[in-house]
């Protein structure tokens, strides 16, 4: 069982990586971005003021994925 971070899960990116590493039931993924939503294992991140260190506080992940971005 891997615990998973997926930073930038509504992404393209990241969205494809979150959808794999949960085809796996024994994965445990955690999603962060700046859209607000409200669903279980998902963190939303403030665009203004990011604190990643929260990301990480009280949790240990096996891998983290930065798959944030700006198409502009």
């Amino acid at each position: 069982m891997k615990n998973v971070l997926i930073i930038g899960s509504e992404g393209f990116i990241g969205s494809a990586c979150s959808k794999y590493f949960k085809s796996n039931i024994s994965n445990s993924v955690t999603c962060a971005d700046i859209v607000i939503m409200d669903k279980d294992g998902y963190i939303a991140i403030n665009p203004e003021f990011p604190d990643f260190a929260r990301l990480f506080y009280n949790r240990k992940f096996d891998v983290c994925i930065n798959a944030t971005g700006a198409a502009n």
